[in-house]
């Protein structure tokens, strides 16, 4: 679990035995899901539909798979290497899984591929580990509390690639026990907006697995503008929401 600094928990050196023997029986069991998914005749038909060109990709900031199953070699892991990426290009030989016919299959192949990828980097990670602090505070709530009040008028931005595709976080501090302001910036915010070009010409059937190929979190975008009968646009702040979800409560109870 992440934690201001680090992590929550230390990796310790007998749970590495474990989690190996995990990744091995993932590994064992994955050609069997590739085969079904990429090579099935039937699946395969089903997945050749809402195509996302590379041009509309960038045009749309895609991000993740949904990027990267149109051709576009976007990830923050390679591109950006801030951090722990560092090493992940140079020393673990790590390139973007991509593929160019944009449509579900082709994001498909993407994530399943990303799989056993995933399970060579965490293999590498786990044998490469190194002993020492894993927090860059240490101590429990209060110390990291407290040193969070001294830091004031200081912002900082933090990217990370998801599943999803690249997360940002937005935080400015003001010298109190929590931010001033904090602001993330999920992938669907950027990959919803490629539904409605993926799902032009389709047919009704194919809406379910084009919206499910880009993994949408609509809790993630928390904008949303509502729409009356009559056409009228309007914004709803948190309170007047809260209040809203309260009455609609009371009045069903």
């Amino acid at each position: 679990v992440n934690w201001i600094g680090g992590t929550k928990k230390d990796i310790k050196e007998e749970d590495i035995p474990k989690v190996l023997r995990m990744l091995k029986n993932l590994r064992k069991a994955l050609p069997e899901v590739v085969d079904a998914f990429l090579y099935d005749p039937t699946i395969v038909r089903r997945l050749r539909a809402g195509v996302l060109t590379k041009r509309d990709a960038l045009r749309l900031s895609a991000l993740g798979p949904t990027a990267r199953g149109s051709g576009v070699k976007k990830d923050v892991r390679w591109g950006y290497g801030p951090l722990a990426y560092g090493n992940l290009r140079d020393d673990y030989g790590y390139k973007p899984i991509i593929h160019q016919d944009g449509d579900v299959y082709a994001k498909t192949y993407v994530r399943l591929m990303e799989i056993e990828q995933s399970i060579d980097i965490m293999e590498k990670a786990l044998d490469d580990m190194p002993s020492g602090p894993y927090r860059a505070i240490e101590g429990k709530a209060p110390k990291v509390i407290a040193t969070l009040k001294k830091v004031s008028g200081t912002e900082g931005i933090g990217r990370h690639e998801a599943p999803r595709g690249e997360v940002i976080h937005y935080v400015r501090m003001e010298g109190e026990e929590g931010p001033y302001r904090w602001r993330p910036r999920a992938p669907s915010l950027n990959n919803n907006l490629t539904l409605p070009v993926m799902l032009k010409g389709c047919q009704v059937a194919d809406i379910p697995i084009v919206v499910a190929s880009i993994d949408p979190c609509f809790s993630c975008t928390d904008r949303m503008t509502f729409i009356d009968e009559e056409n009228r646009k309007f914004v709803l702040s948190y309170g007047e929401l809260v209040q809203m979800s309260r009455e609609a409560t009371w009045r069903d109870a």
